[in-house]
């Protein structure tokens, strides 16, 4: 119902449609609405008339009632007609008088009741349009909120570019938590905008900008590599012409991508041309290491500083998250997992205060282990060691647990933060300490063997590489004792790994020198028997810095090697294949599984999991 002077005239007003468009100039949206008015023509003639018999003539249009004034006085006047009829029911007459004006009241009710459904249009509308800004300014905490909200994922905005929040979230360079929010919420990851583009065409288009796991995550979510847009381009054809950027070069014969974005263009070659799975654990803390945790390849055990998790691969979910933290103190440092039993060792550090002839704080190292790695059912054993103080004159380092990897003899290792490194061996349950030695003092880098027979450490007093062997002897009558096997000179290891073979072991090093004097960095692998003799049998270069160096679940053939630049490398010692995987760059963590079928990287405060590539031989 609108006024104009005396005159009350009721209208409908139907909406047909609402564009939305952004001005990549000024940042803003513009809206557009388009909608019809109708109004009842013998209602307004009746009005006039009604008017005329009243006043004796039509009042101008100009002069509304509130301006009339009463010839002699000074204060406006307004004609004693009946209450307007766009006022709520309660300030309305009672439903009476003739039937006309009965069934006018009731459309006006009517009338009310549809304005009242525009408006909750209109709030959910601009909820939408928030939605798509916030994408845009990457307000991660805004767009979570907004979801809770019910804002529509699916919302498109206006000609010309109708694009999604997913497709503005790769668009913009969104972050692994944005395009995870968005996928969680259901949002049409073969959503179609301008020009026919999904998000995965768009993504592909900005590689340079967006995480390469966050293609993968398109992928796993069931993203189509072959829909065609307008110019007939699938997103493989895209990845084609972003494998023509790897091998093009200017004029001097130069690449012409640069180092960071050619790993970049791998990636997304790895992704999207062999089909691989990504799983991911979005937290709000940064995950530190990520471990395959049974022989199958499915469970994963995950750890932040907070807690230990553990989920499945096979279903794509989180199945339990264990908070270890204690009223904010103290914080997980690593984590150890034997996949034939499933155990899991969490190592936690703990600062108290010193005694008062001490200045330094002390340090308290707590062995978690969980026998059958049932963290949301199982008592886990609790091994708590004496406080240590770290001198100042020595290096402070992380404290580590470790431990065997097999079904036969339990045995867990740790680090202190002053070098200390203890061995200890669990019953056959897993369940209680039967046996303790101290095996260092002054230990820096330190690995053991899958079956707990052999461990190497850096002796940081002198310089040199110690491996020990068990002491079968010992061990037969239920004691742990380690004996000295040999010794590497003048080594200092950046990286150390170590395996068992039938009479001996293998220890793999990757030397921490400076790139002056090491131009390029390899892998050399040294066979140390127990009578002490030593041989080096192998020595493998890699291309860039290493991050992480193990052997491979029970092999003594496999090696898997973490390049500080992304690039994953599984090498084959006996014939030299090797298989190479791109990954982002500062991975903190990297595994693979039993079957060698999987990797499993942390990084960030997410994780993933993808397909080893098949092995091809190596020019080295």
């Amino acid at each position: 119902m609108v006024q104009e002077g005396p005159v009350n005239v009721c209208f409908n007003a139907q909406s047909y449609g609402v564009d939305v468009a952004f001005d990549p100039q000024t940042q803003e949206q513009r809206l557009s609405f388009r909608f019809a008015v109708s109004v009842s023509l013998p209602q307004l003639l009746q009005q006039l008339i009604e008017i005329q018999k009243q006043d004796g003539a039509v009042l101008p249009m100009m002069a509304p009632t509130s301006q009339r004034r009463t010839p002699g006085s000074s204060r406006a006047e307004t004609p004693p007609t009946a209450a307007p009829a766009y006022l709520t029911p309660t300030l309305q007459a009672p439903l009476s008088g003739t039937g006309s004006q009965a069934k006018e009241r009731k459309e006006m009710t009517s009338f009310e009741r549809q304005s009242s459904a525009a408006s909750e249009g209109r709030g959910q509308f601009a909820i939408d349009v928030q939605l798509l800004e916030c994408v845009q300014r990457h307000e991660t905490a805004k767009v979570k909120e907004l979801l809770k909200q019910r804002a529509d994922v699916n919302f498109q905005e206006g000609t010309p570019y109708l694009r999604t929040p997913l497709h503005l979230a790769v668009e913009s360079g969104g972050s692994v938590d944005e395009v995870g929010h968005l996928l969680q919420a259901a949002a049409n990851v073969n959503a179609v905008m301008a020009q026919g583009k999904t998000p995965l065409h768009v993504a592909i288009q900005q590689y340079r900008r967006i995480p390469a796991v966050a293609i993968g995550m398109l992928l796993c979510s069931k993203a189509k590599p072959d829909a065609k847009d307008a110019s007939n381009k699938t997103p493989m054809d895209l990845v084609k012409q972003v494998f023509g950027q790897l091998s093009a070069r200017g004029p001097d014969n130069q690449p012409l991508l640069s180092s960071a974005d050619s790993a970049k263009a791998r990636q997304l070659l790895s992704f999207v041309m062999d089909q691989r799975m990504v799983a991911f654990n979005l937290q709000s803390q940064e995950v530190q290491g990520v471990h395959f945790a049974d022989v199958e390849g499915d469970k994963l055990v995950y750890d932040t500083k907070s807690g230990v998790g553990l989920y499945s691969v096979k279903s794509q979910r989180a199945l339990f998250f264990k908070n270890l933290k204690q009223k904010n103190e103290g914080s997980v440092y690593n984590v150890a997992v034997n996949p034939e039993t499933g155990t899991v060792a969490a190592c936690l550090q703990f600062q108290q205060d010193a005694p008062k002839a001490q200045a330094s704080p002390q340090s308290v190292i707590v062995m978690v282990i969980w026998p059958n790695g049932k963290l949301q059912h199982e008592e886990p054993l609790k091994l708590r060691l004496p406080p240590t103080t770290v001198p100042a004159d020595r290096e402070l380092l992380p404290p580590m647990v470790t431990m065997s990897r097999t079904q036969g003899t339990s045995i867990v290792i740790g680090r202190l933060a002053d070098g200390q490194v203890y061995c200890w061996q669990l019953n056959s349950a897993r369940s209680q300490l039967v046996s303790e030695v101290k095996l260092a003092v002054c230990a820096g880098a330190l690995a053991s063997s899958d079956d707990g027979a052999w461990v190497c450490f850096a002796n940081k007093e002198t310089g040199h590489i110690d491996v020990f062997t068990l002491d079968q002897a010992a061990h037969q009558q239920a004691k742990l004792a380690y004996k000295p096997a040999g010794t590497l000179l003048n080594k200092r290891p950046g990286q150390l790994s170590i395996q068992s073979l039938q009479d001996a072991c293998l220890v793999a090093v990757v030397e921490d020198l400076p790139a002056v004097q090491v131009p390029s960095q390899c892998i050399e692998v040294t066979r140390v028997s127990p009578d002490g003799h030593l041989q080096t049998v192998y020595r493998v270069p890699i291309p860039s810095p290493c991050a992480s160096l193990s052997f491979c679940y029970k092999s003594s053939a496999h090696l898997l090697c973490s390049c500080t630049e992304g690039l994953q490398l599984v090498f084959n010692l006996y014939n030299s294949e090797t298989s190479c995987a791109y990954d982002n760059p500062g991975v903190r963590s990297i595994s693979i599984a039993s079957d060698q079928s999987l990797m499993a990287s942390a990084e960030s405060n997410f994780f993933k999991v993808y397909k080893v590539p098949a092995p091809s031989a190596s020019n080295s």
